[in-house]
């Protein structure tokens, strides 16, 4: 990328609010003139607006943006606000060499970027639609495959492969089992950095409230919030766990995490942390990349191939399925609406067939099917040809 004072040199996740262009300056200097502290309180508001994640991604397609105006030889004054024939142009060029959903998260940073600095957005015009549609057909082969699912004989590896009093693999165990039958994204339940994680994003032993108890009919359950999830945003959610009555218990290994192998953590620690005198704090966060590391050795270990954070989920919603719950129920453990889950699994039904035959070769998917046609038939939604779920 060319070098300009309106982009100096950041961390990816901070470019949106950093880098600028003489229309955002305009307004930076707008404010200056009304108030400092008016100044200070515009730009301090937006800061958590984004999850870093996000954030970072948006970044990243900043650059792109850039990069591409910089070999265009387009001004700065144009790249902010973008008009729709420079947005559709930046889209055309890469088209054939990224993802759709690459180039959607693209155009939703520059989305944010513009946002951000109060600038209007020409991103919503017809022109741009088509080009996206477009990309999202000549980029399917940039497309990553498929996400594979966790399933039960993933998770019986795990636990049979982690050491029972270790700290760290009682942590990983309890965050394994939540995610699979909480059929909930990675990032809800670890943190991405174990020296940078966010209470307002990151539960903690505090805020999670976790509640073994049991219900009215005797079933026993436990629960505990989580203040951000990737759908409701701030407004997080409240996870119900079933006990089992095998090794793969969610309540029986929380119990073991934080009543036993990890008892004593202080209450700012985040939920799935672990007791390590190597640490200055005593103990360490379990982080995304932590986690997924060491199932994976596991599961490479015994023939299986590498998985993702989000084959917890999609394997927990299968698992669910088979075992005879109401699609309602699914849907409401994992945090989707009735149209959302019904999109999910529109996805979903594609991808099972595709990669697990073995594993679920002796269970019947015509049930499972049936029951989502009927809850299909209640919502009666329109299921879009070009719906573009990550999976």
């Amino acid at each position: 990328i060319a070098p300009s004072p309106f982009r100096p040199s950041c961390p990816t996740s901070e470019r949106i609010f950093r880098w600028k262009s003489p229309a955002a300056l305009e307004l930076d200097n707008t404010l200056r003139q009304d108030s400092e502290l008016i100044r200070l309180g515009y730009w301090a508001n937006l800061q958590e607006a984004y999850a870093e994640a996000t954030r970072s991604t948006y970044g990243a397609g900043l650059l792109r943006f850039h990069q591409f105006c910089d070999r265009c030889s387009i001004p700065e004054s144009r790249r902010m606000p973008a008009d729709i024939h420079l947005l559709a142009g930046f889209i055309g060029c890469w088209s054939n060499k990224q993802s759709g959903s690459t180039l959607t998260n693209w155009l939703a940073g520059l989305r944010a970027w513009h946002e951000i600095n109060n600038q209007p957005w020409a991103g919503e015009q017809p022109l741009l639609r088509l080009g996206c549609r477009s990309a999202k057909r000549t980029g399917k082969k940039h497309s990553r495959p498929p996400r594979e699912p966790v399933t039960t004989t993933h998770m019986r590896l795990l636990y049979d492969a982690l050491t029972n009093s270790s700290p760290r693999d009682a942590a990983i165990w309890a965050c394994a089992c939540c995610l699979f039958w909480g059929c909930r994204h990675s990032g809800e339940l670890t943190v991405p950095s174990s020296n940078n994680f966010n209470p307002l994003h990151d539960a903690t032993i505090s805020s999670a409230a976790v509640s073994f108890t049991r219900t009215d009919s005797g079933i026993n359950v436990v629960y505990f919030e989580i203040p951000w999830t990737k759908t409701t945003k701030e407004k997080g959610a409240r996870l119900r766990l079933t006990a089992r009555d095998d090794n793969l218990c969610p309540r029986r290994a929380l119990e073991h995490h934080l009543l036993q192998v990890n008892s004593g953590l202080p209450p700012h620690a985040p939920l799935f942390a672990f007791k390590a005198n190597s640490d200055a704090r005593g103990f360490t966060p379990l982080t995304k990349t932590a986690f997924l590391d060491r199932c994976n050795t596991i599961w490479s270990t015994a023939g299986h191939t590498a998985l993702n954070g989000h084959s917890f989920r999609i394997g927990g919603t299968v698992e669910l399925l088979l075992m005879g719950l109401d699609p309602r129920t699914v849907a409401l453990t994992g945090g989707w609406s009735s149209l959302a889950f019904l999109l999910y699994w529109h996805r979903l039904d594609e991808i099972i067939p595709f990669h697990t035959h073995a594993a679920y070769k002796h269970r019947d998917f015509r049930l499972v099917r049936s029951a989502i046609a009927s809850l299909q038939s209640t919502v009666n939604p329109a299921i879009p040809d070009l719906y573009d779920t990550i999976l």
